[in-house]
């Protein structure tokens, strides 16, 4: 049975969890933290630096020899990064180890 949604009095707003993380470059940045975010964010890392980074999803098939792991997906996001595709939601791929 699905939980019902947190009752919130007329006029009030949710206000969002945050997550603040240390940089070298500008100090602590507080922002806002995705629901599907994993919430394992380093401290000393420069701000443009900052990914929120959601759970692994494997895509394994069964093989002859047993199943096989052929793809891994994850949702990200860089709220301060240049490239302003990927500031909001993308899924990253994982291929031969390296993630793109």
């Amino acid at each position: 049975m699905q939980e019902p949604p947190p009752y919130h009095a007329p006029g009030r707003r949710e206000v969002a969890p945050q997550v603040t993380v240390d940089t070298s470059d500008h100090g602590p940045v507080t922002i806002p933290e995705p629901s599907w975010c994993l919430g394992n964010h380093r401290d000393g890392v420069a701000r443009i630096d900052i990914t929120h980074v959601g759970p692994n999803h494997v895509l394994t098939l069964a093989t002859r020899e047993g199943p096989a792991v052929h793809l891994i997906t994850a949702l990200e996001s860089r709220p301060f990064i240049t490239d302003s595709f990927l500031r909001g939601p993308f899924v990253a791929v994982e291929v031969g180890g390296a993630w793109h």
